[in-house]
């Protein structure tokens, strides 16, 4: 019999008790004496027992499984957060059921509606939906909710750093490194805004690169979109000290007027950042000789490219981490949760400034 799975009756059987004592032993439930317990384990695991889940599900009324509604997997950013999830839901004894919305708002409501029939006992969501209405919709589902990435509003628990923070200390810590002109590269907010699409996470990074840009104090340059042309003539714009180098006798006033007006290009995201590098190389311009650059995410792919990129750590294990220990409590009896959870940053020094 030994390997082949076996059931609580034929335990019990084996044993020489009742299936209401094996099931206490299983399940670790007081009303049994240890010696017995310990031959009802031993005996389960000598035979492979495995647990019934449905049978379980309907004496707990729990799946033990929770559902994470994402964007998508191609963003390396996204994969990673999933698998810090994953792996602290896996370490509790839930599984994960993965939906992804493809940045589209009905692909995501669908997905919720999915999830909630199959039973999931909690919800992580990456949204791209946004509005009163929305958040009508999720309160009546009656379900322990977290959001990721984007915010969409003080009823549910919030993990994510704090982006608008981290965008203005960017700006400035690329200022005392001597750069003068600072261009932000950003996504499309006019085309999202017009489909309606949740941009929380876009919005305060744009707002702490053009609050960081006021305090000092410096020329606002935001570029929308991966857009070839403007990136090169960003590069290649002159300014008013520049301009004075070539009309100075004075070497030393040449060099001090380079290093005041140096350019810099801060991405919103790593990917951006990797594909104005790409450009450069083909356009052949040199990071940083000719333009500094900086991401947000610190991808592990960054540890692969030349020169490497400074960029934003946000800590994604432990945001994903933080989801699911947030949710847990909130699926296991803990009160409601409605504060954000701010997870703490630092900037991944590279070569590119």
């Amino acid at each position: 019999m030994s390997g082949v799975a076996v059931s609580i009756k034929e335990i019990a059987k084996i044993c020489g008790v009742s299936e209401g004592t094996v099931d206490r032993a299983l399940n670790n439930r007081s009303g049994i004496k240890a010696e017995t317990k310990e031959r009802i384990l031993a005996v389960a695991a000598k035979h492979n027992y495995k647990p019934n889940h449905m049978a379980r599900c309907l004496a707990t009324g729990k799946t033990k499984t929770i559902g994470v509604v994402c964007i998508n997997t191609r963003d390396n950013f996204f994969s990673y957060l999933l698998e810090a999830i994953e792996a602290a839901a896996k370490k509790a004894g839930y599984f994960i059921t993965l939906i992804l919305s493809h940045n589209k708002i009905e692909e995501e409501i669908d997905g919720i509606r999915y999830l909630i029939n199959r039973g999931v006992d909690g919800l992580i969501l990456f949204p791209v939906a946004r509005g009163d209405e929305y958040v009508k919709v999720l309160k009546e589902l009656n379900v322990p909710i977290v959001t990721i990435y984007n915010r969409i509003s003080g009823e549910f628990p919030h993990i994510d750093v704090n982006s608008m923070e981290i965008m203005k200390n960017a700006v400035k810590m690329i200022h005392n490194k001597g750069y003068n002109k600072i261009a932000y590269l950003d996504v499309n907010f006019d085309k999202a805004r017009d489909s309606g699409i949740n941009i929380y996470s876009f919005e305060q990074r744009r707002l702490g690169y053009e609050t960081g840009i006021s305090e000092l104090g410096l020329e606002n340059y935001v570029i929308e979109g991966f857009r070839r042309e403007t990136i090169k003539e960003f590069i290649d714009s002159k300014t008013d000290s520049e301009n004075e180098v070539a009309n100075t006798d004075n070497p030393d006033d040449s060099i001090e007027c380079k290093c005041n007006s140096k350019s810099a290009i801060l991405c919103s995201y790593d990917n951006l950042a990797i594909k104005v590098l790409s450009m450069c190389r083909e356009e052949g311009y040199v990071v940083p000789r000719d333009i500094g650059l900086m991401g947000f995410n610190n991808l592990q792919i960054l540890d692969d490219i030349y020169p490497r990129l400074y960029s934003v750590d946000c800590n994604i294990k432990m945001i994903g981490s933080e989801a699911f220990e947030t949710l847990n409590r909130m699926m296991n009896g803990g009160e409601k949760e409605n504060d954000d959870v701010v997870i703490d940053y630092f900037f991944s020094e590279g070569t590119s400034l």
